[in-house]
């Protein structure tokens, strides 16, 4: 769940989750917030570093409600992400056979491994090419399975999720906050130009990102946070099925 708020977050880079309330019953509980980390993009030699402002973040939960409810919907949306109802899928796999019921101040959802089916039958057939990607890499998840990261390309998508294994994780070290050249599998649905997500094969670094374009980055994924958004928490409890 962690993992799934921080990705549904405007910049996974500065998001974090804490954990307000633990209550390791059966079923377990816990009530979680998720907060924006804004730090001095570029630390000035003879200039203190700004404080970390930290503020509380509601729209990755917003984010969390709505595609909960678009899966829900007994026809598929004309206009919807499609990484978001993976991300959701992929947390629902994860479960099993166990049940997360997830409360929040505006929906109730239950989620279990039968949304991620159902994410499958509602996305349609998968394609697949092999080919590259060349963007800023960051964003590395190590944490759970499957391990991933982040490109950032120049042109194309906003971004591009990218599975990887043991035997990549060297150039993936590496590479963070470098240009990259990420070779493999892309996967497509429907009619989309943009793949949905990679399984990496080889990472070939370029060069390290240029101040101007990583600041840019920065930028443009600042400017999709809304700072009128409120404090929210969010309550889960988990039992087996």
């Amino acid at each position: 769940m962690m993992r799934l708020l921080v990705e549904f977050s405007a910049d996974p880079r500065i998001a974090r989750v804490q954990v307000l309330s633990l209550e390791k019953n059966s079923p377990l509980e816990a009530v979680l917030r998720v907060v924006s980390v804004n730090e001095a993009p570029v630390k000035i030699p003879g200039v203190k570093p700004r404080k970390a402002i930290i503020r509380g973040s509601s729209q990755p939960i917003r984010n969390l409600e709505k595609v909960f409810s678009a899966v829900s919907q007994p026809k598929t949306p004309k206009s919807f992400d499609p990484n978001t109802w993976l991300s959701l899928g992929d947390f629902a796999k994860q479960l099993k056979n166990d049940v997360a019921h997830i409360t929040t101040s505006k929906a109730e959802m239950v989620i279990d491994s039968r949304i991620a089916d159902e994410i499958n039958k509602k996305l349609g057939p998968v394609h697949r090419s092999r080919g590259s990607i060349t963007g800023i890499l960051e964003g590395i998840n190590v944490h759970s399975k499957p391990w991933n990261f982040t490109v950032y390309p120049k042109i194309g998508p906003v971004k591009v999720r990218c599975l990887f294994d043991e035997s990549v994780f060297p150039s993936v070290q590496k590479g963070i906050r470098h240009v990259v050249t990420v070779t493999g599998l892309k996967e497509f649905v429907g009619d989309a130009p943009w793949p949905i997500r990679m399984n990496a094969e080889s990472v070939e670094i370029r060069e390290a990102a240029p101040e101007g374009a990583w600041l840019k980055l920065v930028d443009n994924l600042s400017q999709l946070w809304d700072s009128s958004e409120e404090d929210e928490r969010l309550l889960i409890s988990e039992a087996v099925g």
